[in-house]
């Protein structure tokens, strides 16, 4: 059964508070009216990501789940700073 991909734009704001930045791995899961992504994993090469008052875009492809209702983002509590002020996250799926 081939499942049709789509491609998601997200982008995680960490907040401005000391110790607001994560060493620990990221996840997204993404949720619609037709069903839900699988876990996927937020890294990129180069930079490093979730730092305290930045922005980190991603380009993820997914299944297609319908309009999206709700996200569920987690990390793995690793690293040596792995709490995190997480802001907010948005998207723009094409």
């Amino acid at each position: 059964m081939f499942l049709e991909l789509t491609e998601y734009e997200i982008t995680v704001i960490t907040g401005d508070k000391q110790g607001a930045g994560t060493d620990a791995n990221v996840f997204l899961t993404i949720y619609g009216k037709s069903g839900q992504t699988e876990k996927l994993s937020l890294k990129s090469k180069g930079k490093n990501k979730f730092e305290r008052n930045s922005s980190d875009l991603f380009t993820v492809k997914a299944s297609c789940v319908g309009p999206m209702t709700k996200v569920r983002v987690e990390h793995d509590n690793t690293g040596h700073g792995p709490g995190w002020y997480l802001e907010r996250v948005s998207n723009k799926s094409q």
